[in-house]
């Protein structure tokens, strides 16, 4: 359940897939018609979800203990992915809760589209670096569970 030298816990593992997964269901449904009941069960739930997990996450991450840091890479890169994982969680928190005020307010709605696009961004980075490194350097993503991709 928890985190080990080598590996992500399974705790970990559900957040962090869970929220990835509803995070690209809200992505995808951003662009129905708000008056849509689908709107409303596929971008609002799960986006409320999301900002459930993104908070589960962030405790979860000063609970438990990180594994280690990947090997052969440069200091420079490995505050790059600390960076990227920070910005993922505080993003994730920003975009998930002005989408909470913009359903409550109707306002504010540029900002959370800033925020969401920045949010793809940092995720695209995130995707990027662990296929780059995975194809690369090591068997990252036996970390969080993958294993058909073991080298």
């Amino acid at each position: 359940m928890k985190n080990s030298a080598l590996s992500y816990g399974l705790i970990a593992r559900f957040l962090h897939w869970g929220n990835a997964i509803l995070l690209i269901l809200v992505w995808l449904s951003s662009n129905l018609d708000d008056d849509n009941v689908l709107f409303y069960a596929a971008h609002i739930l799960p986006g409320l979800v999301a900002l459930a997990f993104t908070i589960l996450q962030a405790v979860w991450f000063f609970v438990d203990k990180k594994p280690d840091t990947l090997p052969d890479l440069p200091s420079w890169r490995k505050k790059a992915i600390d960076w990227n994982h920070w910005l993922i969680m505080l993003v994730s928190f920003l975009v998930t809760t002005t989408g909470v005020l913009l359903w409550q307010t109707d306002g504010g709605e540029d900002l959370h589209e800033l925020l969401s696009s920045a949010l793809v961004v940092l995720f695209l980075m995130h995707v990027v670096g662990v296929f780059l490194y995975q194809f690369t350097k090591g068997n990252t993503l036996n970390r969080m569970g993958i294993k058909f991709f073991d080298r």
